[in-house]
């Protein structure tokens, strides 16, 4: 997108990127391993290899381009990462069955080691304790009575959590109370709500999260959008207050809200706004043109 920090220049974000994966004993050490191991194996895990490592390399390229640098856009590399150790431990294999090889060994163990002292501490997020309660409520089909430890925000100085009993009742109430076609509009910033219920949205994006960290700009194509959407509802926090309030940051859009939908829900500081009945779907902005329902 054109004039934000979508758009800014690669190159510093390049540099970084090789000072930080470069620099973790887990990406530099798997290239000697592979180039050792490769005379040794054959010619099917040698594709294999050949493959992987492109998708690595890919992997990387797209984090030279991706638009912001956040935690999980690392997440296709270390994937990818793991699939590539998966073809050097079938190497390992191949080669302990056939023939001796000890000088190649010694280096893949050296190697290994290197990767090993390298992975850190398990995330406090992976221990199976913390989940147990989760896996029982999965098993017998019932909702998580308790926030699940990973329901945090990176950014808690910006995004504040509803209460979780308030998300999961909104999350209810949205699958079980609309029509199949109803769409949302997920005015909430930093909270998931179409992707856990399922629903098409009716804004330009995913939510308004979009004009709170991305482009402020777009609110009147966000405006146009719920102009356009006769069947949907509003998932919102009318009371909110500062970086996080409809109202004070897009007044124009709080008040597109109020005038088109009413109050249906209420979940601690959720609310559920359906569309009044009667009202315009005109699409059109402030200068009365048409206006895009999608952001490129």
């Amino acid at each position: 997108m054109p004039g934000t920090t979508y758009n800014e220049p690669k190159g510093l974000q390049l540099l970084m990127i090789g000072l930080r994966i470069g620099a973790k004993g887990r990406v530099w050490a798997m290239l000697p391993v592979l180039a050792i191991l490769w005379p040794l194996a054959s010619s099917r895990t040698q594709r294999s290899a050949i493959g992987w490592s492109l998708l690595l390399a890919g992997a990387v390229a797209y984090l030279a381009i991706t638009p912001l640098m956040r935690p999980y856009v690392t997440h296709a590399f270390w994937l990818i990462w793991a699939f590539t150790l998966g073809v050097v431990v079938a190497m390992v294999r191949e080669e302990a069955v056939a023939r001796p090889w000890p000088w190649q060994a010694r280096a893949v163990t050296l190697l290994g080691l290197a990767m090993i002292l390298d992975v850190g501490s398990i995330p406090s997020t992976c221990r199976l304790s913390l989940q147990m309660p989760a896996l029982r409520a999965l098993a017998g089909n019932r909702p998580v009575a308790k926030a699940p430890v990973g329901y945090k925000h990176p950014y808690e100085g910006t995004v504040v959590l509803p209460p979780w009993s308030d998300y999961e009742a909104t999350l209810a109430y949205l699958r079980t109370e609309l029509a199949p076609s109803t769409r949302v509009a997920n005015a909430l910033n930093g909270v998931a709500i179409n992707g856990p219920t399922g629903r098409l949205p009716a804004l330009p994006s995913e939510s308004l999260t979009w004009l709170f960290v991305v482009r402020a700009a777009d609110e009147d194509r966000f405006i146009a959008a719920l102009r356009a959407s006769p069947d949907s509802v509003v998932v919102w926090n009318p009371e909110a207050a500062g970086v996080t309030s409809v109202s004070e940051q897009f007044p124009r859009l709080a008040e597109t809200i109020r005038t088109l939908y009413e109050s249906a829900a209420r979940f601690g500081p959720i609310a559920v706004w359906r569309r009044r009945v009667g009202t315009s779907t005109a699409a059109t902005g402030p200068d009365g043109a048409d206006q895009p329902h999608s952001i490129p």
